[in-house]
């Protein structure tokens, strides 16, 4: 399985946006080693607190680059 690691920083009000946008809205971001990753919006919903979503994640992704789960690391 594969993995990236990225640091979101993704206001409230945006992210709101982005899954009101009838959750097939994208979120594209830099991985700390340089790669472009594009993924669901909906998957970070968990993450969404007054603040936005803010931390670093790890995305894996199957053999199929598609997303198999995310996780916080802080």
């Amino acid at each position: 399985m594969k993995s990236v690691e990225i640091h979101l920083n993704i206001s409230k009000d945006e992210f709101i946006k982005l899954y009101q946008s009838g959750g097939r809205a994208n979120v594209l971001a830099t991985a700390r080693d340089g790669r472009r990753i594009q993924f669901p919006a909906s998957s970070l919903r968990r993450w969404l607190n007054h603040s936005g979503i803010v931390g670093l994640f790890v995305i894996y992704f199957d053999d199929s680059n598609r997303l198999s789960r995310i996780e916080r690391l802080s």
